[in-house]
């Protein structure tokens, strides 16, 4: 098919079934340039690179595919609310580094962020949200740059924000606020009440269709279970399943809201907790880990020929400072648990963009970038040198901080010496004092750090 005709040459696209996946043959003659593809993102990525490339190039001809389907970006706008046009710019910056997935956390314990017309008092407790106009604005954006959508709508736990709307839909109907830090907060969804599901599969019901993506991420992350032990409702509803813990009762919880989003064409990503709740179902389901805490579930599920999607903490979690996670060392990480490298059901990587401690768009920008650049390379090439990477992207970061972007200078994301010691130290001081004495408690109790955990944390941030 011929795309373009000018003074300077013809842009031809081909569909060859036979390429891979995402993947492109470029061909770059005097007086034609031709695109071959099996796909829409193919053609995509094959324009993103000739872009790249600039006004002048030599003849040339590149074969190119991604290493992973799955090479994401986790943005969260509930803890702190980012405009549409920040969406877009993240989106933008994602496309020209061929990342192709934003997974976006749309609820949690400080907001809401999702316009409900059947449901208005979600938005209205929250204040600040995407309308639905927006989000198929926002959805058809990503989708032309090659970039798919995720929205996560996080529960049974991380509900703060619902339920300050809905108290109902807690166990014991209390009143509850919005959270104002990070933190486990302990009223949760009520797992035994049939007022929850109903309610939950006609507000699904209501954004399902806002979003074109196969997946549907449910969270099913730090859940307390401390008020299921004390409900009435809860306790009855384990007694008519047989559950012997709140795990199990999870599990249901899981399994209910996994059944309506099946039965709206959709499939389901957990966090890797879920897999705590041995009667989870996993069919056709993507497990994200991020942490080790749950190591065991974890190689059980890879074992058992689980799929999932890498988010290790202590790797890809761009929330923390260069100081502690530096653009070589996000560029030259091993995915590994337990100190096991997992390649058996491994789709891709994501990193996480939590935004407790992210309040403006310029801190969001020189957190995710550069070390988004150097995430896009090692999802997308087999063969990746630091070396090679680092003299093109000192390069690529002045381009993108002459074009606006709030990138990192290549020295603030290779901190050394007294810059990397106070960057640590500020932090670890920010995370200490932005929770109150109860959330805090609360938090630690509910976590309870294994031995494991502080190990693997000392030894990646610390170096012992």
């Amino acid at each position: 098919m011929k795309l373009q005709e000018s003074d300077h040459g013809v842009l031809r696209l081909l569909k060859d079934e036979s390429v891979e996946k995402e993947g492109y043959h470029l061909q770059i003659k005097k007086d034609e340039i031709k695109v071959t593809a099996s796909d829409d993102n193919g053609v995509i990525h094959a324009l993103t690179t000739l872009y790249q490339m600039g006004r002048e190039v030599d003849c040339v001809e590149i074969e190119d595919a991604p290493k992973y389907d799955w090479r994401g970006m986790h943005l969260d706008c509930s803890r702190h609310f980012f405009s549409a046009d920040e969406v877009k710019r993240v989106i933008e910056e994602m496309s020209l580094v061929k990342l192709n997935k934003l997974h976006w956390h749309l609820s949690d314990d400080q907001g809401w962020r999702i316009e409900s017309r059947k449901f208005p008092k979600l938005q209205e407790v929250s204040e600040q949200y995407y309308t639905q106009e927006e989000i198929r604005d926002i959805v058809h954006y990503a989708k032309v740059r090659g970039v798919e959508v995720i929205p996560e709508i996080d529960m049974p736990g991380h509900t703060s924000a619902i339920l300050a709307a809905y108290p109902e839909y807690s166990c014991f109907k209390k009143e509850v606020k919005l959270a104002k830090t990070g933190g486990i907060y302990p009223i949760v969804l009520c797992t035994g009440s049939e007022d929850v599901y109903d309610f939950l599969e006609s507000l699904l019901s209501e954004i399902v269709p806002l979003f074109d993506s196969k997946w549907f991420h449910i969270g099913g992350d730090e859940t307390p279970d401390r008020e299921w032990k004390a409900c009435p409702v809860c306790q009855s509803k384990m007694q008519e399943m047989r559950h012997s813990d709140t795990r199990s009762l999870q599990g249901y919880f899981s399994g209910r809201v996994k059944k309506v989003l099946d039965g709206m064409g959709k499939h389901v990503i957990f966090w890797n907790d879920s897999l705590e709740a041995e009667n989870l179902d996993k069919e056709n389901a993507l497990i994200q880990y991020w942490s080790i805490q749950y190591a065991d579930t974890m190689e059980k599920y890879i074992e058992e020929g689980g799929k999932y999607i890498y988010s290790d903490m202590f790797d890809l979690y761009f929330d923390y400072p260069s100081a502690m996670m530096s653009l070589s060392r996000v560029y030259s990480f091993i995915p590994e648990i337990r100190s096991k490298e997992c390649r058996e059901g491994l789709e891709g990587m994501e990193a996480c963009l939590w935004s407790e401690h992210l309040d403006t768009n310029e801190t969001l920008e020189q957190y995710a970038f550069p070390r988004a650049y150097a995430l896009a390379e090692k999802c997308w090439s087999e063969d990746c040198d630091l070396n090679d990477f680092t003299l093109r992207v000192k390069n690529y970061i002045e381009k993108r901080r002459m074009a606006g972007i709030f990138c990192q200078s290549y020295e603030e994301a290779e901190p050394e010496g007294e810059a990397k010691k106070n960057g640590i130290m500020a932090f670890m001081g920010v995370m200490q004092n932005s929770m109150d004495e109860e959330i805090r408690k609360i938090t630690l109790e509910f976590t309870k750090p294994s031995q494991e955990f502080s190990d693997r944390f000392q030894k990646k941030f610390f170096g012992r």
